[in-house]
């Protein structure tokens, strides 16, 4: 061992050493964590808001089925039913915000149709975009390219 002035320098090593041995992680294994969590992230997160998204498909069914009943009662006491969602009285959107609600096609009253249309965080739901309910208990469910969706959104 090398000594300068009688003394030895700290750690055993000459004054003008440096220690690369110590506890810690370098750039390049700080990199690769970064890197595999990125990987991890862009595989995962399409899954996870695609979950988010069926989860929430339930707000524009529960709104149309609450509209539905709504409307039967309604034509109980009126003999028709309601050509304007504001005469129920349901709100324009449904009850966690989610989606547009609106009763559309109807002019005689003999006959409704309730739609839930997706707002917001919801409006990127490409696969479920336009729920509907009509009178006669059919639903129907279009993708945003209007081709037929209801076996997968609303089963």
């Amino acid at each position: 061992m090398m000594k300068s002035n009688g003394k030895e320098a700290p750690g055993g090593a000459a004054s003008g050493a440096q220690n690369r041995g110590g506890p810690g992680f370098t750039l390049i294994e700080l990199m690769i964590v970064l890197a595999v969590i990125a990987i991890i992230t862009a595989v995962a997160l399409p899954s996870f808001v695609e979950s988010i998204q069926r989860g929430r498909r339930s707000d524009a069914q529960i709104a149309l089925v609450e509209i539905a009943a709504l409307q039967d009662k309604f034509r109980n006491n009126n003999m028709t039913y309601s050509t304007a969602l504001g005469s129920l009285p349901y709100p324009a959107v449904s009850p966690e915000q989610y989606y547009q609600l609106a009763i559309i096609g109807t002019v005689t009253g003999t006959f409704f149709t309730a739609r839930a249309t997706p707002q917001g965080t919801q409006a990127s739901d490409a696969d479920c975009a336009v729920f509907t309910l009509t009178s006669t208990n059919v639903r129907n469910v279009v993708d945003s390219g209007g081709a037929d969706n209801t076996e997968s959104c609303w089963p």
